[in-house]
């Protein structure tokens, strides 16, 4: 089984707006388990395990579909800050002009439905074992932060755990716009 997703790289020029907080979230929580700003990217579309048939599939369609232009994104906000759950603590990445969600309609079609997410562009940011309460650690780190970002790429990449980390492959790039 391969464990895949399609993600837009993070912007160079948004480390210097975000890494300050997330060095602040950082080194008052050392219970989370942080993901290194050189892993950051946006994940637009989760897809989980495939078979290798199906992923031979997946690649074909994503290097051969024609895909919409995004013109423009927000990273961070008002609330930059967000959860899924009490598990996953995430930079917030808004839709400016609905460029990602006919984006990820799109990679919709390249997926078998079984394998669907809902739609929730986000930057994972850490891990959360159920020792820290999310919810409270957003309310105490929400500064409003943002950076707007014209994406040049899509990828389709690999999640390989590995020892306690993960490591992405980038199996497939495609220019946007």
């Amino acid at each position: 089984m391969t464990r895949i997703f399609f993600g837009i790289p993070f912007p160079a020029r948004a480390l210097k707006v975000f890494t300050p907080l997330y060095n602040d979230i950082y080194t008052s929580h050392p219970k989370l388990t942080m993901v290194p700003p050189h892993k950051w990217h946006i994940t637009l579309h989760f897809v989980g395990n495939v078979t290798p048939k199906a992923y031979e599939v997946l690649h074909e369609r994503f290097l051969h579909t024609p895909l919409p232009s995004v013109k423009k994104l927000t990273i961070g906000g008002d609330t930059p800050l967000g959860a899924f759950g009490n598990r996953i603590l995430y930079l917030r990445v808004e839709d400016t002009q609905h460029g990602l969600k006919a984006l990820h309609g799109e990679l919709f079609t390249l997926v078998p439905t079984h394998l669907t997410q809902k739609f929730n562009p986000h930057i994972t940011w850490a891990r959360n074992s159920g020792r820290i309460s999310l919810p409270s650690l957003i309310e105490k780190h929400a500064p409003p932060l943002k950076v707007t970002h014209v994406p040049g790429q899509l990828i389709l990449y690999e999640s390989l755990p590995q020892g306690g980390k993960t490591i992405y492959i980038k199996k497939a790039i495609r220019m946007l716009n």
